[in-house]
């Protein structure tokens, strides 16, 4: 991948005027070097938790062993040895569980990525049926319509705003301007981006962007000062993946959900540096 990213010429973007066109073919590039470098992922299935102790996979095995003796009537003791190895693994189980449990709840501070990785382990799978408004909904895509449907009414824009208001107003653009921004603005953003392995809309992880982040300063930087000079956020930087996140109570009931939005890294790259400007902007005396 790293090969095939340098040599890629993005000084054709330049030739570009319409944003939305721009990042079109920038994203058509980058697919064209995962569709080459990218293999298909295989799925494995774990046979044990991966919490499980050695100890306690030992004891598993040998309760199978013994269980199938047991079945064959080879020795009459197996019986009793089985009922001895399987409360003996119910207690190990147990025990190793809790200490799963405690050492993640003593890392939920120092290293977060410990809580969401037992949350996504425990997290409800999506419901086979969902219940909203009094109607039952099996088919998938009428589930996720109705997960559309009740976040989309939960959601309460504030009654305080107008932005039409805002235009009128000249004080707004005497205050804040961004021409353009630099090569070592993409460069910082890039790096305080957080590595990560989900994706958004667009499908490319952000350890993707910072592991390659040589070969993507130059066309980000093309691209966010063409959005600058446009006045144009791009339409894919604005789509989210929702994912639906079980709270608690009944997981056939809709409102027991809340949804998390998934951005483009490319857009977190976007938004922390404009962030960053606006933040540090000097005000006028």
């Amino acid at each position: 991948m790293w090969c095939f990213f340098r040599e890629i010429d993005w000084s054709f973007l330049l030739n570009f005027n319409d944003i939305d066109k721009a990042v079109f073919s920038f994203y058509n590039c980058l697919n064209d070097v995962f569709s080459r470098t990218v293999p298909l992922r295989q799925t494995v299935t774990r046979r044990f938790p991966f919490w499980y102790t050695i100890e306690t996979r030992r004891l598993l095995k040998r309760k199978a062993g013994v269980r199938r003796l047991a079945l064959k009537c080879v020795n009459p003791d197996s019986v009793d040895e089985f009922r001895a190895l399987r409360s003996a693994v119910k207690y190990s189980i147990q025990k190793d569980y809790n200490t799963y449990l405690r050492l993640t709840e003593n890392n939920l501070i120092s290293n977060p990525k410990k809580f969401w990785s037992y949350f996504n382990n425990t997290k409800h799978n999506s419901p086979n049926s969902l219940y909203y408004n009094n109607v039952c909904y099996e088919n998938d895509g009428d589930i996720v319509n109705a997960f559309a449907d009740y976040f989309k009414s939960v959601f309460k824009p504030s009654t305080n705003y107008d932005i039409k208001n805002e235009f009128k107003s000249n004080c707004v653009g005497d205050l804040v301007k961004i021409d353009s921004v630099t090569y070592d603005d993409v460069v910082l953003a890039i790096r305080e981006l957080k590595s990560s392995l989900t994706v958004g809309v667009d499908n490319i992880p952000s350890f993707i962007i910072k592991g390659c982040a040589e070969f993507f300063i130059y066309p980000l930087l093309i691209l966010f000062n063409l959005s600058l000079r446009s006045n144009v956020f791009p339409y894919v930087w604005k789509q989210t993946r929702i994912i639906p996140v079980f709270k608690k109570g009944d997981a056939q009931d809709c409102k027991n959900y809340r949804p998390i939005a998934i951005l483009s890294p490319m857009s977190k790259i976007f938004e922390s540096l404009i962030h960053k400007r606006l933040f540090h902007q000097e005000l006028p005396s």
